[in-house]
């Protein structure tokens, strides 16, 4: 096997500083693994830069080196054409050449993208490379330099060949509004589909949603809805001053100066709220959301009459929203003011979210009388999840109906995420077996097979080169001619390489329940020194690392976080000097061994703050100590562990918490028995908001 370095792991990437609201991730259309974002690393030294011995004669070069393939790539993104254009013949040969020149026609086509001739190149290239993901590339991003054109001709073959990338934002808004102006069946309403569900900013989606309110005015009062809960409110003022007054419910003036400054609006208008038209009260409630959770109750409450049911959903569903993602006891009442929630879809950005936090608000609360109901409110899709199937489950079992429970909660005991685990809990079940080695162990055939695959040479090239996002989607790529049974022996190729990221994410593909593929022991005894010398269970410490980093010694995430433990160098800095660490220096972070000791140092520390629960640390891990310690002092009762990880405000720290604790389960497999997840969550309790003195 070629020996190819182990490479950072893309995945999820906290966001410094969180904002006081859920964060939302929309989902790439490029199949994505669930790792954390690796920057990248230094490109390896250029060959002119190595000085022969004064006798040595220099070996003719055969071959291009990666160090000109990376120059290459600098080219490209700097737009220096010119040095581009010199590489291309260089590189013909390179493993990776097809891109140098793929870089070298996207820039001529930007430069003139009518001219017939760089048309025509770009083409050739693109059936050249039939099947294979640089095409896709190539396509999706000719696709924008025609849609900036107003080629909509051409922008439609391109994107209607696209495999992976129809459903980017820009590309789905171009796709919308071309389908606009050509009056085709069914536009007006996917147009509008498309603005509900699109991220607010893209030009292509600014462009439509301009469009789309000229076909249909009377919609424009909905589209303003839509871009004050997605908190776009310039583009918000700039549709009211473009639309005609007729399709508004009071005056311009009036309109924005609600969406400007709400709060200060209600201090001018609050002793005559009953003059407004019901729209008018809607919308500064929505807005004054945002700002001020009870002074938004009291508009919603004097507009509450004088809306439509769709409008009542819109407006109470999302105060009871705000109220849950604060843990707010209000949150229920208003929940249940907003009726059937499911009327305002059509003006509800992100619907199933906000029935989402009625469920859990009613999880934390422990009505599960109530839990069920919000349950039933839940789209389809939703309502199959694995989480919704447990709390519902839980729901039956404290109704006493266990042969009911048992049917819902027994298949997913037979998984081993965290809500099959804990499904496995409720029933009083062992976990399910879960062999340690992949049985029958892959052959030498399916490793010549997957050595020959061209999109995984390609990535294991752009690995050697620590260009981990683009050789993750060559490898994602070859995915689309593999079956789930092909996926754990590709985690088991990607093992033998030392490719650890790559390992897991196939694994998990294929649904693999193979211990050593799943929940690999990399640096095995340097891990357990560190968690020992911590005082920390190493399951813990191995099941947060699988997490952060992938085990992947020097990955550096885009906030700058770094090394196994994903440590930032001033949380490092500081725990160096409690530690009393002489000598300690910044380059020592990726240190394989000093990461550890400072990140489990630090894990313990945390912990200790948090009176020693699992879920609270790990929580403060990844956010930040004091938001635990902030989301614990507004509970009014202690809560299951498993109820206070569901109502996390931010979604990754929620996955993160979930992921991480599951990971511990199966990683104190290694030790004889598991841990049970129930227990490791343990109980929350009530504490007061003082201030915890860690970074």
């Amino acid at each position: 096997l070629p020996q190819v370095p182990a490479v950072p792991a893309p995945e999820v990437v906290l966001e410094t500083p969180l904002a006081p609201v859920e964060q939302q991730m929309t989902s790439p259309s490029e199949p994505q693994s669930e790792e954390p974002q690796i920057a990248e690393q230094p490109a390896p030294a250029a060959a002119a830069d190595a000085q022969p011995e004064s006798d040595a004669v220099p070996a003719p070069v055969t071959a291009p080196s990666d160090s000109e393939f990376m120059i290459a790539r600098e080219a490209f993104r700097k737009k220096k054409h010119q040095r581009l254009a010199e590489l291309v013949p260089a590189l013909k040969n390179h493993p990776l050449g097809a891109y140098v020149e793929y870089w070298n026609l996207l820039l001529e086509l930007r430069m003139d993208p009518a001219d017939p001739a760089r048309q025509k190149a770009m083409s050739r290239f693109i059936a050249a490379h039939h099947g294979e993901y640089i095409a896709e590339r190539a396509r999706t991003d000719w696709a924008r330099v025609a849609a900036s054109e107003g080629d909509a001709a051409r922008f439609n073959r391109l994107y209607k060949a696209l495999a992976w990338n129809q459903t980017e934002p820009d590309l789905a808004c171009w796709k919308a509004l071309y389908d606009l102006q050509a009056k085709r069946r069914g536009a007006l309403k996917a147009a509008k589909d498309q603005l509900l569900n699109a991220p607010a900013g893209k030009d292509a989606c600014t462009q439509l949603g301009l469009a789309t309110i000229a076909a249909d005015p009377r919609w424009g009062w909905n589209y303003i809805l839509i871009l004050v809960q997605k908190r776009h409110f310039t583009l918000a003022r700039k549709t009211i001053e473009v639309l005609p007054a007729s399709a508004l419910p009071t005056a311009k003036s009036q309109l924005t100066a609600i969406i400007g400054n709400p709060t200060r609006w209600y201090a001018r208008n609050k002793r005559k709220l009953s003059a407004f038209p019901g729209k008018v009260l809607a919308l500064a409630s929505l807005r004054l959301v945002q700002a001020d959770l009870e002074k938004a109750a009291e508009v919603a409450q004097a507009a509450n009459a004088r809306i439509d049911p769709a409008m009542r959903a819109l407006m109470w569903g999302t105060l009871g929203l705000e109220a849950a993602l604060k843990q707010n006891l209000d949150a229920l009442s208003y929940y249940q003011r907003a009726g059937v929630l499911a009327r305002s879809e059509h003006i509800a950005v992100n619907y199933p979210r906000i029935a989402a936090w009625r469920a859990r608000s009613a999880v934390l609360s422990g009505n599960f009388s109530e839990v069920e109901r919000a349950i039933e409110t839940l789209p389809r899709q939703e309502r199959v999840k694995s989480t919704w199937v447990y709390w519902r489950g839980r729901a039956l079992l404290a109704r006493g109906q266990k042969a009911r429970a048992a049917k819902l909660l027994r298949p997913l005991c037979a998984g081993y995420e965290f809500y099959d685990l804990l499904s496995c809990d409720a029933l009083g079940l062992e976990y399910p077996k879960m062999p340690r080695h992949l049985n029958p162990p892959i052959t030498k055939a399916q490793i010549r097979s997957f050595e020959k695959n061209p999109s995984l040479k390609r990535a294991l090239r752009f690995y050697e080169n620590n260009l981990v996002y683009e050789g993750n989607r060559e490898w994602n790529w070859a995915y689309r001619g593999m079956k789930l049974s092909d996926m754990p022996h590709l985690a088991e190729y990607a093992r033998l390489l030392g490719i650890t990221h790559r390992q897991i994410n196939s694994a998990q593909r294929g649904q693999s329940a193979v211990l050593e593929l799943l929940y690999p022991r990399a640096y095995e005894q340097p891990i357990k020194n560190a968690a020992a010398a911590a005082n920390l269970p190493e399951y813990w410490v191995f099941g947060l690392i699988r997490q952060e980093s992938r085990f992947v010694p020097y990955a550096n995430s885009s906030v700058g976080a770094k090394g196994l433990m994903q440590l930032m160098p001033g949380t490092a800095r500081w725990v160096a000097r409690k530690m009393s660490m002489t000598g300690y220096r910044r380059s020592q972070i990726t240190n394989l061994n000093t990461n550890l000791i400072i990140g489990s140092h630090y894990l313990k520390m945390v912990q200790s703050a948090l009176e020693g629960s699992v879920p609270l640390a790990t929580a403060g891990y990844n956010a930040g100590p004091n938001r635990p310690q902030l989301w614990r002092s507004r509970l009014k009762k202690p809560v299951e562990g498993a109820a206070f990880a569901e109502n996390i405000p931010f979604n990754e720290t929620r996955d993160y918490v979930r992921n991480v604790t599951a990971n511990a389960v199966h990683y104190s497999r290694y030790e004889g028995k598991p841990v049970r997840l129930t227990e490791l969550l343990g109980t929350i309790m009530p504490s007061e908001n003082t201030r915890i003195s860690l970074p």
